[in-house]
C-alpha cells in the first residue's frame, strides 16, 4: 500500500520539512510495511535552496504591490509553475499511489490562489489514477478568495476518506467552508520533533540563558499574514533589534536563528549588524548559522532555554523539547495553536516588544513556568494515536494488522 503525502516538505521554511519528516515516520511506525513518501508541491526534490536570490527578489516585489495586484501576480507565477514542471512532478510522485494524503501545514489557505491552484492539480491526477484522498494535520486560513474555494471544493467535493486539522480555528473554517465530511481536531505532526530528532539536554550551568530569537522576514509577514497584525510594520528589523538589547542589558544571551530562509538568514544578519552598531559590546548576541536540513534546525531549538519568534514551527519545535516560548502575532495560525495548548498569554503583538516592563517580565515567567512534562506528554501520545486511528481510517483495522505482522 502505497500513501503519498502532498505537502511542502522542501520549502525553504524547514519547519515545513519538520512536519513531513514527523508525519512520515510516525505513518511508519504505525504501520511499518506502508510505503510513504511525499510529494512536494512547489515541485522540490530536496532540500537545497534553488536560486535563493530569484526568489528573495520575487518576495520583495511582491511584498511591495498593492493587494489587488499581488495575487494576480502570485497567481499567475503558480500558473507558470505548474506548467514548467510540478504537473510531472506530481504525475511522477503519484503513479502508482493508492493514497494521497493532503498533510501539514497551512495549505487550506489562498495566497494568489497558490494552494488552491496546487493542491486541485495534484488531487485531480491521484483521482485519476485512482488514489483516494484525504488530509491529515493541516491548516486552514482565514481568507480564502472565491476561486480558491471554487478549486477547493471541486478538489475535496468527489470525497475524501478522512479530514484531520490541527487546531479548532481550523475546524470551524473548514465547516462552514465545505459540507463534507466533518473535520476532527488532531495535533501538528510537528509535535513529534523530539522524538523524531533525539537531542542532548540543555546546559544547566549556564550563567546566563540563551533566548533564541528567530528572525523572520518582513516581506514573508506582509505576504502570507492573514490578521494584519503587525505585517505591514516598516522597521521590523529596528523592532528585532531592541528586542535583543533589551533582553541582553536585562543579564540573557540572545541568539538570533531562522527556519531556514534564505531571505530570514538575510535579515537577520542585518539584524545583528543593527545589534553590533548599538551596542559597544555586543558579546551576548550570537547570529547562527542558516539550518539546512529539519534535523539542524530542531537540534538548535532544542539548545535554547527560551524561544521568541513569529514562525508557527519555532514554537511547536520548543514546546515538543520542552522549551519555553513566545510567540510573535501575526496570524490566526499562530493563536490556532497558542490557545490549544493553553499558553495564549505566551502570545503577543508586535507593540509589546519595545515595552521593557511587559517583555522582559513574560520572559522570565515562561522560564519560571517552563513547559508542563505532563501535558507535553499527554499531546505527544494523542498526536501518535490520532495517526494510528487516521491509517486504520484509510487502510481499514485489517489491512493494518496484516501489514504489522508483514
Amino acid at each position: 500500500m502505497k500513501v503519498v503525502l502532498l505537502n511542502v516538505k522542501y520549502s525553504p521554511n524547514l519547519g515545513d520539512g519538520i512536519i513531513a519528516e514527523c508525519f512520515e515516520h510516525a505513518l511508519r511506525a504505525a504501520v511499518p510495511r506502508l510505503d510513504v513518501s511525499s510529494c512536494d508541491l512547489a515541485g522540490r526534490t530536496d532540500f537545497q535552496s534553488r536560486n535563493p536570490g530569484l526568489r528573495s527578489l520575487v518576495l520583495g516585489v511582491m511584498g511591495m504591490l498593492p493587494s489587488s495586484l499581488r495575487s494576480p501576480a502570485l497567481a499567475s507565477l503558480v500558473r507558470y509553475q505548474l506548467k514548467s514542471h510540478a504537473l510531472d512532478h506530481y504525475r511522477w510522485h503519484l503513479r502508482d499511489a493508492d493514497i494521497a494524503v493532503i498533510g501539514g501545514g497551512q495549505l487550506i489557505a489562498d495566497a494568489g490562489l497558490n494552494f488552491p491552484l496546487k493542491i486541485s492539480s495534484a488531487v485531480e491526477i491521484a483521482r485519476q489514477n485512482g488514489a483516494r484522498v484525504a488530509i491529515f494535520g493541516a491548516g486552514v486560513g482565514q481568507h480564502v478568495s472565491g476561486k480558491g474555494k471554487a478549486l477547493f471544493r471541486a478538489a475535496f467535493d468527489p470525497g475524501l476518506e478522512a479530514v484531520g486539522l490541527r487546531d479548532e480555528l481550523s475546524l470551524e473554517r473548514w465547516n462552514a467552508m465545505f459540507d463534507t465530511p466533518r473535520a476532527s481536531l488532531v495535533h501538528d505532526p510537528g509535535m513529534l520533533a523530539s522524538d523524531l530528532y533525539p537531542a542532548e539536554k540543555r546546559r544547566a550551568d549556564r550563567v546566563k540563558p540563551r533566548v533564541g530569537l528567530g528572525i523572520t522576514d518582513p516581506n514573508i509577514l506582509r505576504l502570507h499574514a492573514d490578521t494584519g497584525e503587525g505585517a505591514h510594520d516598516t522597521d521590523w528589523i529596528s523592532r528585532y533589534a531592541d528586542l535583543a538589547c533589551t533582553l541582553t542589558g536585562e543579564g540573557f544571551a540572545v541568539s538570533l536563528f531562522t527556519n531556514g530562509a534564505t531571505n530570514d538568514q538575510s535579515c537577520a544578519a542585518k539584524v545583528y549588524r543593527r545589534i553590533q552598531s548599538r551596542l559597544a559590546d555586543a558579546g551576548d548576541v550570537s547570529l547562527r548559522a542558516r539550518p539546512e536540513r529539519p534535523d539542524q534546525l530542531a537540534s538548535m531549538i532544542a539548545g535554547f532555554d527560551a524561544v521568541i519568534a513569529h514562525r508557527l514551527h519555532a514554537n511547536i519545535v520548543a514546546f515538543s523539547y520542552g522549551v519555553p516560548h513566545i510567540g510573535l502575532h501575526w496570524d490566526s495560525k499562530m493563536t490556532g495553536f497558542f490557545d490549544g495548548k493553553g499558553r495564549s498569554r505566551y502570545l503577543i503583538g508586535c507593540d509589546t516588544l519595545s515595552q521593557e516592563e511587559k517583555i522582559v517580565p513574560l520572559l522570565r515567567s515562561a522560564l519560571s513556568e517552563g513547559i508542563s512534562p505532563f501535558q507535553l506528554a499527554v499531546a505527544k501520545r494523542s498526536t501518535r494515536e490520532a495517526i494510528v486511528r487516521f491509517a486504520n481510517a484509510l487502510l481499514g483495522d485489517e489491512h493494518v494488522a496484516q501489514a504489522r505482522a508483514g
